[in-house]
């Protein structure tokens, strides 16, 4: 009996001298606001991008070596990539004056549709220099007659300048804003003209 009760008391207090696993902890982008001219008249709707295996879940992805892709358990982003930045790409639009972003497609107008695949979302840990690398494939088309006018790939990479998970994300950030920055100037060119 005693030797019972001493296995349960010895169990309780190894259990309680025991650390707890890491906290969760959910980060989001920020992109800055640079107000430019209106690049078209005509309405954006932006899609719900979509993502490559294995960007469709929240977690932090990164590479050691061009083969091996790990995720993190313990940071994660507020939303799975492609969702998230769907929202980004809508936001910096529509912050930036840079075209009218809509909600809903309108049926009564013309309107420019654009859609996204997230191929990669990820940091490259596998060398001296740690880096971020995004690529978005974007493709956008009229949504009335359905001509895709312009699909290409964009892909950016920026410098982890430190090592906090607040320092990968100040990174991704940029990223992002550069993928943004020049899928703008590539709508401006391609965008039939009114």
């Amino acid at each position: 009996m005693f030797k019972h009760i001493f296995i349960l008391l010895l169990v309780v207090l190894l259990s309680a001298t025991c650390g707890r696993p890491p906290q969760t902890r959910y980060y989001d982008l920020e992109l800055s606001l640079k107000p430019q001219p209106l690049i078209s008249a005509m309405p954006l709707f932006i899609h719900p991008f979509e993502a490559a295996a294995p960007l469709d879940q929240e977690h932090f992805i990164y590479k050691t070596s061009p083969y091996e892709v790990q995720r993190d358990p313990y940071r994660r982003w507020v939303q799975p990539p492609h969702l998230l930045l769907t929202d980004q790409a809508r936001a910096f639009f529509r912050r930036n004056g840079l075209m009218n972003v809509v909600n809903r497609l309108p049926v009564s107008r013309e309107v420019c549709e654009l859609t996204g695949r997230v191929e990669h979302f990820e940091e490259l840990a596998g060398g001296p220099q740690r880096f971020v690398r995004i690529a978005v494939w974007f493709e956008a088309g009229h949504g009335r007659s359905g001509r895709i006018f312009f699909s290409r790939l964009i892909e950016k990479r920026a410098p982890i300048e430190g090592n906090g998970p607040e320092d990968i994300v100040a990174a991704m950030s940029r990223a992002v804003e550069a993928v943004f920055s020049e899928l703008a100037e590539a709508l401006q060119t391609s965008l039939p003209k009114e």
